[in-house]
Order: C-alpha cells, then sequence, then structure tokens
C-alpha cells in the first residue's frame, strides 16, 4: 500500500516484484460487453462468458464455442488479432500435428477473449480495426474497468 505521493506505507511479499495481469485480466476486459447488456443480446450462456473470461485449450468444444461468438456478431476467424498457435491441451496439439495441420486463430488460447471483445465492438458501435490498439476506445473502456475494480483513480 502506498500514499497518493507514492511512499511505501505497508507491503506483502516483495514490493519491488513486478506482475503482469495477462490472462487474469480477461474477466476485467469482458465487462464492456457484459455492462452493456452484450450476454443477454447476444444470448450468451454461462459456458459462453467463461471462455470469454479465461483461457483455454483448443479443444474442438473450444473452437466451436469461439465459432458460434464470432458468427453471432456476424465475425469471421480473420478478424481475430490474436495469432495462431499450438494448442495448450498438448493432445489436441499432437493431432494436429500427426494430420500435418497448421493451428489457426481459434486454437488460441485467448481467442474465446477476442472474440468476445469484438463483440463488444458490435455491442457499442465501436470500430472493429484494430480493437487491440491502447487508444482504440474499447481498450479505453478495459481500462476504465482496471482502474475502477483495482481502486486507481485517474
Amino acid at each position: 500500500m502506498a500514499t497518493p505521493e507514492g511512499r511505501l506505507v505497508a507491503s506483502l511479499g516483495d514490493p519491488e516484484l513486478e506482475v503482469f495481469l495477462r490472462s487474469s485480466a480477461k474477466p476485467l476486459q469482458a465487462m464492456p460487453l457484459v455492462a452493456a447488456g452484450g450476454c443477454e443480446s447476444f444470448g450468451l450462456e454461462p459456458a459462453d462468458l467463461a471462455l470469454i473470461c479465461a483461457s483455454h485449450g483448443g479443444t474442438v468444444e473450444h473452437l466451436e464455442r469461439v465459432s458460434g461468438l464470432l458468427e453471432r456478431g456476424g465475425f469471421t476467424v480473420e478478424h481475430l488479432l490474436c495469432g495462431p498457435h499450438t494448442p495448450l491441451d498438448k493432445a489436441v496439439g499432437e493431432r494436429l500435428r500427426e494430420r500435418g495441420e497448421a493451428p489457426t486463430r481459434l486454437h488460441n488460447n485467448c481467442s474465446g477473449k477476442h472474440a468476445g471483445m469484438l463483440l463488444a465492438c458490435r455491442m457499442l458501435n465501436l470500430p472493429v480495426a484494430a480493437y487491440l490498439a491502447p487508444e482504440h476506445p474499447l481498450q479505453q473502456l478495459v481500462l476504465t474497468e482496471v482502474r475502477r475494480f483495482s481502486g486507481i483513480v485517474g
């Protein structure tokens, strides 16, 4: 804990340790979609929201659910700005290799989050292009949520 001036007054663990939110930020990144009524408008099921808020293994079920999210918003895999990578589920990755297939953007463990961001853009009438850019209106909304939930003002 620090004073508004930045003077450390209490800590737990190493206060100099740098940490990065990465995937733990996904629920906060989903907030603009949820707050705008996207769950109702797009008929999202709990499993859809779970996929938007978490990393996935790239299983057939995961790929089908991400594809379904994209379809609900009128998007295709090409709209996802996450790159392809080997599925986190090792068995799925091995099966792809055995068949000589390359992973797609759907296999990216973050594709559910990206699909959710695209749905948020559609819901909020925001541009889809460059939805990951820090200056994009969606990312500014996400930053507002991070600030709100972390108690940071400004």
